[in-house]
């Protein structure tokens, strides 16, 4: 055999296993969209209301205001807030951007958008849950360089986290948290110095979507500070744009940094939402973790089985993440 054939033999396997890679990422996104549309009803809440219609208008209107659907700004909704002479969104704007290009696709096609609003939102719910399925395998496979446990684990990340049973159905925070935070991990564990600025671009559009995500950027970050030292200033390179995107909308609509984006430094309570951290902090800390109606361990018991992993991983904590992984894994 001479080079040639032993350099064509060789790339043979990996081809293939990029090929049957990229068939399973496909077959999860489009099988979980289908899942979605099919298979769930879309929920009408009035958090969802400002995401829902700001494509209507982006696009019939020229901006992201509400005075159209909120004319008396002595009688808003909680989910409008009126600043500064305009009507806008009390939450984060970052879902409402993310249901712009579906709603213009069927304005393209003739579609009567301000009719179909919840339908058409259902599509970005179902479309945004879905790919972040596929980012978190690509994401695991990246992590493990292991088809068969990455499947495995993508289907727990499908079923037994607040994937299936939230992101799907109304477009809140979480659906496109999801979707930043996996594409981050996807592109960080992929181990490329140019993925490291969609990873910092990623993350950064997590917390400009949900400002509570800092608690994921900053040790992702920090780990790369540390075991990719010559890597970090291209994530952070990749971050600096939605942060002067949050930066920018939060000075020209709300008028301060320290909003972030959102009503939630505003007031103490607005609505059915505590805003504030002046509330106490053992009630709240249950309600998070254990509430019947909304805690982390009832709506995802998978955590709880995660603990274990997580003591067996901090045991063995080598240099290289990746290989620490594996390692945990292969126990």
């Amino acid at each position: 055999m001479n080079r040639d054939e032993f350099v064509v033999r060789s790339r043979a396997p990996s081809i293939a296993r990029g090929i049957l890679i990229a068939l399973i990422t496909i077959a999860l996104g489009a099988g979980m969209t289908w899942v979605w549309i099919t298979q769930s009803t879309y929920a009408a809440v009035g958090d969802a209301y400002p995401a829902e219609l700001m494509p209507v208008s982006m696009i019939l209107d020229g901006d992201i205001e509400f005075d159209e659907y909120a004319p008396n700004p002595e009688q808003l909704p909680y989910w409008y807030k009126h600043v500064k002479g305009r009507t806008i969104s009390f939450y984060p704007i970052v879902p409402g951007l993310m249901n712009w290009p579906v709603f213009y696709v069927a304005y393209l096609q003739g579609v009567d958008i301000k009719s179909n609003v919840q339908g058409l939102t259902h599509w970005t719910c179902a479309i945004v849950s879905a790919c972040s399925v596929s980012l978190m395998f690509l994401a695991l496979i990246g992590l493990t360089r292991h088809v068969g446990l990455s499947i495995f684990m993508v289907l727990i990340y499908m079923f037994a986290t607040e994937v299936f049973s939230v992101t799907g159905r109304a477009l809140w925070q979480h659906g496109p948290s999801l979707f930043f935070l996996t594409g981050a991990l996807a592109a960080m564990f992929a181990d490329r110095k140019w993925l490291y600025a969609i990873a910092g671009f990623m993350l950064g559009m997590a917390v400009w979507n949900r400002p509570t995500n800092i608690a994921f950027a900053i040790p992702l970050a920090t780990y790369v500070a540390i075991f990719r030292p010559r890597w970090f200033w291209v994530l952070a390179a990749g971050g600096f744009f939605p942060a002067a995107g949050l930066a920018w909308y939060s000075l020209h609509y709300w008028g301060t940094l320290r909003s972030l984006g959102q009503g939630h430094f505003s007031a103490a309570t607005h609505g059915p939402h505590q805003t504030s951290l002046g509330g106490e902090f053992l009630p709240g800390f249950a309600g998070v973790m254990f509430s019947p109606a909304r805690g982390l361990f009832i709506h995802s018991p998978i955590f709880l089985l995660a603990m274990p992993a997580m003591l067996c991983v901090s045991s063995i904590w080598p240099n290289d993440l990746s290989g620490g992984t594996q390692t945990a894994a292969g126990r």
